[in-house]
């Protein structure tokens, strides 16, 4: 099946090439989106070194992208980073002990989900309208590079007390070192957009990775049961510390859609902005300001401030050629628990 996607795609592109030729403009996006409840989104990648908060999720997205724009169609290549984390807040305090080489006494439910890739794609899009509605779906395939996918409950008192169930896929094998080779991996994203103009206001909505699968091939796999000491009741029995099974399996796994809705109201340069990705969500507002003969000038220039309810403050740039923007909720970046950077260039030629 993911063969013929490929072959579809190539397709499209060959049937493009004409268009292609007369290209208006080559354009560069680059954007992150990452977030941390327990820690500085630094420290959940470095070690948790750091002032700690309760918190239930770890959430990043990074692409970039360069490409060719002509008319209402894109075609672009992809480099993608993706990774959602979500466990309670007792495996959270666990982790942080750890962490901190603090002595633990009391006993904690174990509960921890992941979702982590890296990959790089080709890609394309195309923008139609119907009257005062443009909708625009953009399609990409992938190869996947790098893969987390796994699944852990059970309980822990101590660094050496653990019972816990254990359901893993993995390009390299963070959690028991096995070291089998594990297949490739391919997937296919396709993510939906839609804006609604009048006058005076605007509604956008899209929908990230509306679709999207994932293929492992002979992914490395290991299913079974962690029991390390411990005199309490085990979620599982096993006669030695870790008993199941390490070998590749082929499956197939999703990314969790991102959900964007803005409002615009045009007349008075306010901007309404909801994000939700699963138990991430945020609502944020910017006030603009135009530069230039009038707000429709091709050459206009705007720049606004942006609250988030996360706390951060942000500043936009926006010209013809390209837009600039930065949010954070510390001004230190290393601290920073809520951290969105974008760039984008669109060069005509």
């Amino acid at each position: 099946m993911l063969r013929s996607v490929a072959i579809i795609f190539v397709v499209f592109v060959l049937a493009c090439q004409s268009a292609l030729l007369q290209a208006r403009s080559l354009f560069v996006d680059a954007q992150s989106i990452s977030v941390s409840q327990p820690v500085p989104v630094y420290d959940m990648i470095h070690g948790w070194q750091q002032d700690y908060r309760d918190g239930e999720y770890a959430f990043s997205d990074t692409r970039f992208r360069t490409g060719i724009e002509w008319h209402n169609m894109r075609v672009f290549y992809e480099q993608r980073v993706s990774g959602y984390l979500t466990f309670n807040k007792a495996t959270a305090r666990y982790y942080r002990d750890i962490e901190l080489g603090r002595d633990r006494t009391q006993r904690d439910r174990l509960a921890m989900d992941a979702r982590f890739l890296t990959a790089r794609g080709v890609g394309a899009s195309y923008l139609w309208q119907w009257g005062s509605v443009i909708w625009q779906p953009t399609f990409v395939y992938y190869h996947v590079d790098q893969y987390q996918f796994g699944r852990l409950r059970g309980w822990a008192q101590g660094q050496d007390d653990v019972s816990a169930v254990l359901d893993y896929y993995y390009h390299e094998d963070k959690l028991l070192e096995d070291k089998n080779v594990p297949g490739v991996a391919d997937g296919v994203s396709l993510s939906m957009q839609w804006r609604y103009q009048q006058p005076q206001w605007a509604l956008a909505v899209s929908i990230g990775d509306a679709f999207n699968r994932w293929y492992l091939k002979d992914a490395g796999h290991t299913v079974g049961c962690v029991r390390l000491g411990g005199e309490g009741t085990p979620v599982c029995e096993t006669s030695s510390a870790i008993e199941g099974s390490s070998i590749p399996k082929t499956t197939q796994k999703q990314l969790l859609p991102t959900w964007r809705a803005h409002v615009d109201w045009l007349a008075h340069d306010i901007e309404l902005d909801v994000l939700k990705h699963d138990r991430y969500q945020r609502v944020g507002v910017t006030q603009w300001w135009s530069f230039g003969s009038s707000h429709t000038s091709e050459y206009s220039t705007r720049m606004g401030v942006t609250a988030y309810s996360t706390r951060q403050l942000g500043l936009q740039f926006q010209h013809a050629y390209g837009a600039l923007s930065f949010a954070s909720d510390d001004w230190r970046w290393r601290r920073a628990r809520a951290l969105d950077v974008s760039l984008s260039l669109n060069l005509p030629f």
